[in-house]
């Protein structure tokens, strides 16, 4: 009898491993990044950052103060709040158009948003901006914006919108504005 429960058992013990195997999300899933999807306008909450992206243009050159950023393609200029859920730490921008991924420029130094702390409970606004090549600007319906603490987007969540670029009419110069935090 002790011999047949044994068996039993061990038996249990095989299918319910394979269970936990058969049953084990793919590769691909386990490191899927946790994105939130929004509109302008709309607050999207990730994890550890919260984004409202709030204007979305196409220029042929980008002026902050003295500087004006001319380029031989076209600006992606987007608006946006943002805040920190957890702790302090700074964000990382990120367009990604099909397989192509762009990273926010950094032309505007220590005054851009990509460079400040953002803190729990203090939203603070900015301009990140993306240099993209003209042509692919005009064919491309659909990228997607994306805003992270981690400088790999795919290692945490991400709050992102999707914009159609060839519906955006490149405009000669565009003003960005440093950033910028709001009252408690």
């Amino acid at each position: 009898m002790r011999r047949g429960i044994s068996w039993l058992v061990g038996l249990a013990l095989v299918i319910a491993a394979g269970a936990v195997v058969a049953l084990e999300p793919p590769e691909q899933m386990r490191q899927a990044p946790f994105v939130v999807e929004k509109n302008l306008g709309e607050r999207g909450i990730g994890r550890n950052v919260e984004v409202t992206f709030t204007e979305v243009q196409l220029a042929d050159a980008v002026e902050y103060e003295e500087w004006t950023g001319t380029t031989t393609g076209v600006w992606l200029v987007v608006d946006l709040t943002a805040m920190n859920r957890v702790e302090p730490a700074g964000i990382q921008s990120f367009l990604l158009i099909g397989d192509r991924e762009y990273r926010g420029s950094d032309r505007m130094g220590s005054d851009g948003i990509e460079s400040a702390v953002l803190a729990p409970g203090i939203p603070t606004s900015g301009t990140i901006m993306f240099e993209i090549p003209r042509e692919l600007a005009s064919q491309t319906s659909s990228a997607r914006v994306l805003i992270s603490t981690n400088s790999d987007w795919r290692l945490d969540s991400a709050v992102q919108t999707t914009v159609d670029v060839s519906a955006l009419e490149a405009l000669p110069v565009v003003p960005v504005s440093p950033a910028t935090k709001e009252s408690p």
